[in-house]
């Protein structure tokens, strides 16, 4: 209910604001939207009088407004003031467009074109983005270039096209980023299976690899963290920062046990009607038993994967096991004596073929899939700090 609640709230309040009229946004101080307001009503009727009275109040209040805060910016010795000027002539270059568009609003007052001064202050603040960047990237720490990243990526926010800041963005990113090699799973063949009678674990191996890797490289939450296989790093030719090492160390698969249990039915069965005359008729009921033996087998099955995080130079930096379960379950029947005593459901029962425990190739995909659930989220997690 809360959900349905917060929507229909959020959209009651955007209601009352599109019916708000331009008159009371500009009584409100919200000028800029008063503008846009009765530009788009001089649309449906653009010799209304007072709609162009208002049209002139408004965007002579936005424009001292916005100048205002420009005079206020120019005097600050923020460095990112060229920045916060750049915005407010950005909103004025805007309503010069909004105004300019349209031949009834264009005609009852000449708005300023700005585009000079956004221009202006566009490289100006694009400028001061880069220096602080380039300054970042001069301490050469990892903390650093992330820093540097941001700088150029603000940079390229207030000029998209600017080469010099996407290809110093580019260069931030490459040693602001954390490299974590993914190793090829190894399986330990100690614990009591070998590839000659379980070949078809590689296979899954292989496929627990790629399932894993691909969901750490579009997934993970870290903005400064990559991760790669031994693949990709001999490819490219990088030193890892990190590397992930997975073992699968032991895997038991079954073997089932049957749990047996007895129940009696019982059914009142009509054996005989008696009639007396057409109208006097006795029923002859007879109680017939049966006993129904359910066996229950079941299996439980469990892999243990180990992960071992270390340095580039193999230091140790964390280590944790994760466990893959899967159970399995069956039941089937059998009965002895009057199976007219025999229920619906007892029928279905008998009619159960007695199963026996399943493939342990497919064992190992469901304890598999189980363990990669749980190893994702950790690594997720884990390299959220990045």
């Amino acid at each position: 209910m809360k959900p349905k609640l917060y929507t229909l709230l959020t959209l009651s309040v955007f209601t009352l604001l599109a019916c708000k009229s331009p008159e009371k946004l500009y009584q409100q101080g919200d000028y800029a939207e008063a503008v846009e307001r009765t530009v788009k009503k001089l649309q449906k009727d653009p010799d209304n009088a007072q709609l162009l009275d208002l049209l002139r109040r408004s965007y002579g209040e936005a424009a001292e407004t916005h100048q205002s805060r420009i005079r206020s910016h120019s005097g600050s010795e923020s460095e990112l003031r060229w920045e916060k000027i750049h915005a407010e002539y950005m909103s004025l270059q805007r309503l010069y467009e909004e105004i300019s568009q349209s031949p009834a609003a264009a005609g009852a007052i000449r708005p300023t074109d700005y585009s000079s001064f956004v221009n202006t202050y566009s490289d100006r603040a694009v400028k001061v983005r880069i220096d602080r960047g380039v300054a970042e990237m001069q301490k050469q720490t990892r903390a650093s270039f992330r820093n540097a990243y941001h700088e150029f990526q603000a940079a390229v926010q207030l000029q998209p096209g600017n080469a010099e800041a996407r290809e110093k963005m580019h260069e931030a990113y490459e040693h602001a980023v954390t490299k974590v090699l993914v190793l090829p799973l190894e399986t330990y063949y100690g614990s009591g299976f070998a590839n000659s009678r379980y070949g078809g674990y590689d296979y899954r191996m292989r496929n627990l690899e790629s399932d894993l890797l691909r969901q750490l490289q579009h997934q993970a939450g870290g903005e400064f963290v990559r991760f790669y296989s031994e693949w990709d790093a001999e490819s490219r030719n990088f030193r890892p920062d990190e590397i992930v090492d997975l073992r699968f160390v032991d895997f038991f698969a079954g073997p089932y046990h049957d749990r047996q249990s007895t129940r009696r039915v019982s059914k009142d069965i009509l054996v005989r009607e008696i009639v007396h005359r057409p109208d006097s008729i006795v029923k002859v009921y007879e109680k017939v038993y049966a006993d129904v033996i359910t066996t229950t087998r079941t299996m439980r099955s469990e892999g243990v994967m180990m992960l071992t995080i270390r340095d580039a130079e193999g230091r140790w930096l964390g280590s944790r096991e994760f466990r893959g379960g899967h159970d399995w379950s069956v039941q089937f029947a059998r009965y002895s004596g009057d199976s007219r005593a025999l229920s619906e459901h007892d029928r279905q029962l008998l009619n159960q073929q007695q199963s026996y425990r399943p493939q342990e190739d497919d064992v190992m995909r469901y304890i598999l899939n189980d363990i990669t659930r749980d190893l994702t989220w950790y690594l997720r997690n884990h390299y959220n700090r990045f």
